[in-house]
């Protein structure tokens, strides 16, 4: 773990010391992209391989569709309690904004 959290630590610095240098940006993106597409075919290779989730998947499944049933509506219903208390905020500076411009 310490070694991991160096590199992380080391990274820093060396990122911006080449932040200008568009190649190794580009290069760093490519690798960076590839990285993560792997570690997620191993993960899922690691999961496919659990025979105890497997077996399990019917239900995990639907427990899974019902959290994300449940986040969304409530994100939507604290959407529609929000929205009309930041319309009014909105158009409450676009007025002081006007008169701004006006004095």
């Amino acid at each position: 773990m310490l070694t991991e959290m160096s590199f992380l630590i080391l990274g820093v610095p060396v990122g911006y010391a080449l932040r200008k240098h568009s190649l190794v940006i580009k290069m760093t993106d490519h690798v960076l992209t590839w990285s993560v597409r792997i570690l997620l075919f191993l993960l899922g290779l690691a999961l496919g391989a659990d025979a105890d989730l497997m077996r399990r998947m019917d239900s995990l499944g639907a427990q899974g569709a019902i959290i994300g049933l449940c986040g969304t509506a409530g994100s939507l219903l604290g959407a529609r309690l929000l929205g009309p208390l930041l319309e009014r905020h909105l158009q409450k500076n676009v007025r002081q904004e006007a008169s701004r411009e006006k004095a």
